[in-house]
């Protein structure tokens, strides 16, 4: 078994075991500022993305850490703290993109370059001694957090018709989505919970990131499509502050559980779709916004300005670990392994 392959079987294990426990995150709701900030380093406040963020998230709630900072072993001895005797580390994945060396040149000359993937092993700050104090978490004000999805659900070009009745749904053949009116919801943050996970569904439609979404109600496939636009409507709720209601998406744990015994890879590529639907929507301009706010709430005491120009450029994605960190280890890496290499052909 690869390593990838053993990576897999290990997250969709903890994956099945936490929907066959009703305690699996995005099947759990949580109200807005409740929750605290998802899993990012300790280090470069960076949140993590994908496969690690619901990795390491579900590890967190699996092991009981309040925490949710994340560190290497080296970074923690550089912040002048030390992990905790008999501590177990949580791998981490980290792609890079890869050129190709002048040893796979000559023996092809069209060798491309290409994504490689390293593991790291980080641990959670409840698992250290004699790191800093962390920064207190701010809440963010509910007129901020409304105006940001009014916007993103504009900036989506998608048209919302709120004369849904009492369900709501998105249909891919006329590019729709389908609404109950704000006042049959219990709470503004419920209304745009639900307009984003079916804002999550219509990504799909041919003319964005062109998914397979033919599949029908109870079938394998949209199964797996709900998983990715509950994944994706944890990691929006997470990130905007809007919380998380999971409605009747708790109906498809067995089918969940079913897909991921069958195939383990299926939850690592649904948390990347995830992360891609994220990234198509530009999640992270709006979480830079909200880090934005929280800066300027800690500077002033005072609510900061309400509005900042739109970019229409998309924004490069978070990593998970800023590269300038992993670069280093990266190489020292790669110089054992030809070492290895070299002392097995001496």
């Amino acid at each position: 078994m690869s390593k990838t392959d053993d990576y897999a079987r290990q997250f969709a294990d903890l994956v099945i075991r936490s929907l066959e426990s009703h305690t699996a995150p995005w099947t759990k709701p949580w109200k807005p500022g409740e929750v605290p900030a998802g899993p990012h380093n300790g280090v470069t406040n960076r949140s993590y993305r994908g496969g690690n963020f619901m990795n390491l998230l579900m590890t967190q709630h699996e092991r009981g850490y309040q925490s949710a900072e994340w560190l290497t072993f080296k970074q923690i001895g550089e912040a002048g703290g030390k992990v905790r005797r008999g501590q177990k580390g949580t791998s981490i994945q980290f792609w890079k993109t890869t050129e190709p060396s002048a040893e796979q040149l000559a023996e092809d000359p069209a060798a491309k370059k290409h994504m490689q993937v390293f593991y790291f092993t980080v641990f959670n700050r409840d698992q250290c001694d004699g790191l800093p104090e962390p920064k207190a978490q701010l809440h963010v004000p509910e007129q901020w957090r409304h105006e940001k999805c009014e916007q993103l659900m504009t900036d989506s070009g998608v048209p919302f018709n709120f004369n849904g009745g009492d369900r709501a749904y998105y249909r891919p053949d006329i590019d729709q989505i389908f609404m109950p009116s704000k006042a049959a919801f219990k709470s503004q943050d419920g209304f745009y919970t639900t307009a984003l996970h079916e804002l999550g569904h219509s990504t799909g439609h041919k003319n964005r990131l062109g998914r397979d979404l033919s599949g029908k109600f109870g079938s394998e496939s949209y199964a797996i499509e709900e998983l990715r636009a509950e994944i994706f409507s944890y990691m929006t709720g997470e990130r905007l502050g809007i919380g998380h209601d999971p409605g009747q998406h708790t109906a498809y744990i067995k089918s969940w559980i079913k897909v991921l015994k069958d195939d383990p890879k299926e939850i690592l590529r649904a948390c990347a779709d995830a992360e891609k639907i994220c990234n198509f929507l530009k999640i992270a301009h709006y979480l830079e916004l909200q880090q934005s706010h929280v800066q300027d709430q800690e500077l002033t005491g005072q609510e900061p300005r309400q509005e900042r120009p739109v970019r229409k450029a998309r924004p490069k994605p978070v990593d998970p670990l800023a590269p300038e960190l992993l670069d280093d280890q990266i190489k020292d890496m790669k110089a054992r392994r030809k070492a290895k290499e070299l002392a097995i052909a001496l």
